[in-house]
């Protein structure tokens, strides 16, 4: 049996929610804040370095970044040299990352998106779909 990977269903007034509240995250950020560097190639998060290891060379291939945020893994993808989408709710963090994006030197095409809702892409358009699992605290 093959696992579920569907991802949950929202209503419009909680995405409408969660664009917002992102969008006001995205106001308090600068392009200029984000190393991607360190958050991929440093010691404080060894599951980033595992998941590089276990996908190898992805030159060439195609990657979705979904629930992207401010990009850092799309930018990451990228400089490795991958074509890379990257999809999230918030209009705000998308313009973020294009503009760290651009810092970096690399392309990311950006789309306002919901992520549960794929159905914009033709199957087999992607190569890998990278989604981080959200850390939560407490119960």
């Amino acid at each position: 049996m093959s696992p579920d990977t569907s991802l949950p269903h929202a209503d419009n007034e909680n995405l409408e929610h969660e664009a917002e509240f992102h969008d006001r995250w995205a106001e308090n950020v600068g392009p200029d804040s984000l190393d991607v560097d360190a958050i991929w190639d440093g010691p404080g998060c060894p599951e980033v370095s595992w998941i590089a290891e276990q996908l190898g060379d992805v030159r060439g291939l195609r990657v979705l970044d979904l629930g992207s945020g401010l990009g850092e893994a799309a930018i990451w993808f990228a400089r490795q040299g991958a074509e890379v989408t990257a999809l999230d709710i918030s209009e705000h963090m998308l313009a973020i990352l294009g503009r760290a994006a651009a810092r970096y030197e690399v392309e990311v095409e950006t789309i306002v998106g919901n992520a549960s809702d794929l159905s914009m892409f033709d199957d087999a358009t992607f190569d890998i779909v990278y989604r981080p699992e959200e850390r939560r605290v407490g119960t």
